[in-house]
């Protein structure tokens, strides 16, 4: 579920269906579901240029046209190519102030890339590195005041504070 500044909700369904409602004209309508993988819709998410990324499980991110009716770029892991989204089942999408488009995936920690260049970078759990994302399973990502980013994973929560390129993690005690 993502909402837009036009009013509109975007909803992903689990049966691969993308719909938008317009809510000025209370009005459901699909789309492109004829361009589309059939694999379930977890994240959605508007970028800097207008842009809808489309998060799949299984199958990447999707980038549509402003219109919708065209895919511009398809995100999605390639063994064979370092630059590439580490990992296929994507749970969220974050586009943060300084336009890079952050990606969350079930196994492949983090990849973000800048809206400017296709080329992917990835962040992952470094074994026995605290300067490291605490789990590769990430679930969600978020953007404070002060351009830290956030990511909610399977094992806590992890900050990275961008700037300094310093990561902190917060645990449950128990």
């Amino acid at each position: 579920l993502y909402d837009d500044e036009k009013e509109c909700l975007w909803i992903g369904t689990i049966s691969n269906v993308l719909f938008n409602y317009d809510i000025k004209q209370n009005q459901f309508s699909a789309i492109a579901t004829d361009v589309l993988p059939h694999y379930p819709i977890l994240a959605i998410e508007k970028d800097k240029d207008n842009t809808l990324l489309v998060g799949f499980d299984g199958q990447g991110v999707w980038e549509l046209s402003d219109d919708n009716k065209t895919i511009l770029n398809i995100y999605k892991e390639d063994a064979d190519d370092p630059f590439s989204l580490r990992g296929n089942g994507v749970y969220d999408i974050f586009c943060d102030d300084n336009k890079r488009v952050w990606i969350a995936t079930y196994t492949g920690g983090l990849s973000f890339f800048d809206q400017k260049s296709p080329s992917v970078t990835q962040l992952t759990h470094q074994i026995n590195n605290k300067n490291s994302l605490i789990h590769n399973y990430v679930n969600k990502v978020l953007e404070d005041s002060k351009g830290n980013i956030w990511f909610a994973t399977n094992n806590g929560v992890s900050r990275w504070d961008v700037a300094a390129n310093k990561w902190h993690t917060y645990q449950p005690k128990g």
